[in-house]
């Protein structure tokens, strides 16, 4: 049952680049999808940063079934798969490179959910964050938290332990679930956060005629009207890619390479040049970090 049941993930180490990788996988299990499905709800976590923070709460808001996968406790050992993972990284980087490595972490699709919720715990972590923050890029990602998750991870960006990339096709519906139609006092009840990379479709016939641009933008806190407009346009509905039918092709890293690839061979302008320069670079001037 063990594979059945467990997420799946991998653990590398580049002992060159002084680094140490956690990759997890994107949903092939039915336990994979029940956990996806089970994220279009909140739980309330125990926000785990100690200092003060504008708009702090004891809780954050957290999509259900990304959570548990990571932090459930398993009935056979009493531990959680967030502190497995998180220590065979600490102990296979102290083993290979020693106490200072840079955690990357990684993911596509269920993956790409997971990578962000391990990433921001990761970054509240001081074994992962002794030479600079912890960084994660993933693709294909949903959303796995709301306001206060966003309020969180703006506080570990501006403190410098954590950066995040998103890159997705601009007509994949997963990137733009769970559903996002229900109402709070924020707005919109998900919201992505970190930096997002929109990727659109390589032109074809006439389309041809219009530039081809990625947009790279900074996920800010907004308010209501401004919050719920955002989730209303975005919802999966209006995102299906024509014909319907290939909205599964549009998740894969196949297609997103694909776009990608074609950007670098036209020389795309301003934003792909800034896919092209260093995180550290990008969040100088989007988010004003002065990283470097």
């Amino acid at each position: 049952w063990y594979p059945l049941k467990d997420l799946t993930y991998c653990i590398a180490v580049n002992e060159d680049m002084k680094r140490v990788l956690v990759v997890f996988r994107g949903a092939i299990t039915a336990e994979d999808w029940t956990r996806a499905v089970q994220s279009r709800n909140f739980c309330d976590v125990a926000n785990p940063i100690d200092e003060d923070y504008e708009g702090k709460t004891d809780t954050i808001n957290m999509a259900v079934g990304f959570y548990l996968y990571l932090f459930r406790v398993r009935k056979d050992t009493g531990t959680k798969k967030y502190d497995e993972i998180a220590n065979l990284a600490y102990k296979y980087g102290k083993e290979r490179i020693g106490e200072e490595f840079q955690l990357i972490v990684n993911g596509h699709s269920l993956g790409g959910a997971l990578s962000t919720v391990f990433s921001f715990f990761a970054s509240t972590d001081d074994r992962f964050t002794k030479i600079g923050p912890v960084k994660c890029f993933n693709f294909g990602s949903p959303m796995v938290g709301g306001n206060l998750f966003l309020r969180a991870f703006h506080h570990q960006e501006q403190r410098k332990l954590l950066m995040y990339a998103r890159f997705f096709n601009h007509n994949d519906i997963v990137a733009h679930l769970p559903p996002n139609m229900r109402v709070t006092k924020n707005g919109g009840m998900f919201r992505h956060v970190g930096v997002g990379i929109r990727i659109p479709s390589v032109p074809t016939g006439l389309c041809q005629l219009r530039k081809w641009k990625p947009q790279v933008f900074y996920i800010q806190e907004e308010g209501f009207s401004r919050s719920y407009c955002r989730a209303l346009r975005n919802n999966f509905m209006v995102k299906f890619p024509f014909p319907p039918w290939r909205f599964a092709e549009m998740h894969t890293l196949t297609e997103l390479q694909d776009r990608l690839a074609y950007g670098q061979h036209i020389g795309a302008g301003d934003d792909f040049e800034l896919l092209q320069k260093p995180i550290e670079e990008v969040y100088d001037i989007l988010v004003g970090t002065n990283y470097t």
